[in-house]
């Protein structure tokens, strides 16, 4: 879901959507562990493809009724990213801080840097509502500049994992984040630099989507 091979993958996926969604639900009821374990490899499908209803509701089931695996962690990460996309800064912000701290207590520092890039980016939207609701008058949400900060801050430290892993498609989603970042800042020139290095690696990896 993350290579080359992503196209295809897409089209056998979709081509079994039913059939996944009858397994899930039919674990659901009788191997909530399952469910979970299904729910958190199928996250990146479903976001890939905009099936981001769909994905939370069954992420949020599976959460529900699933115990505490370590396919909890990834789901957790999924339903952080779905829940950013729909703009629901909230859930995103909570499910990303819940399996930030889990991936740290068993100690899985790629799941570490995962999670911290999707409360990079929770964070970085609250920033961007914040201008919103400043122009209403709104105090309700941090001001843009602490959010940028702490969103730099989590997007740093994810970059720093991820090169010590030597991960190029998490340093490549890393450096888009940052770029987007630089661009909220109003720093062109960084985000230009940050957004075609990014580039060069999804390139070199054949992951098409972060090309495109």
């Amino acid at each position: 879901m993350t290579g080359p091979g992503l196209r295809e993958w897409l089209e056998r996926l979709e081509a079994e959507h039913d059939n996944l969604r009858s397994a899930i639900t039919w674990t659901l009821e009788h191997e909530p562990g399952t469910a979970l374990h299904l729910a958190a490899n199928l996250w990146r499908f479903w976001y890939t493809r905009g099936h981001f209803e769909e994905g939370r509701g069954w992420l949020g089931r599976a959460l529900a009724e699933g115990s505490a695996t370590p396919a909890r962690e990834r789901a957790l990460q999924g339903a952080s990213t779905l829940a950013w996309v729909q703009g629901d800064l909230l859930g995103a912000n909570s499910r990303a801080e819940e399996a930030l701290a889990m991936f740290r207590a068993i100690g899985d520092q790629d799941g570490v840097a995962h999670a911290l890039n999707a409360l990079g980016d929770a964070v970085l939207m609250s920033g961007e509502e914040s201008f919103e609701w400043a122009a209403l008058g709104d105090a309700v949400l941090p001001s843009a500049k602490e959010s940028f900060e702490r969103a730099a801050a989590a997007y740093g430290e994810a970059l720093g994992l991820f090169r010590d892993q030597g991960n190029q498609r998490g340093i490549a989603g890393v450096l888009t984040n940052l770029g987007n970042l630089a661009w909220e800042r109003g720093d062109h020139d960084r985000a230009t630099d940050l957004h075609r290095e990014a580039l060069a690696l999804y390139r070199k990896i054949g992951n098409e989507r972060g090309v495109a």
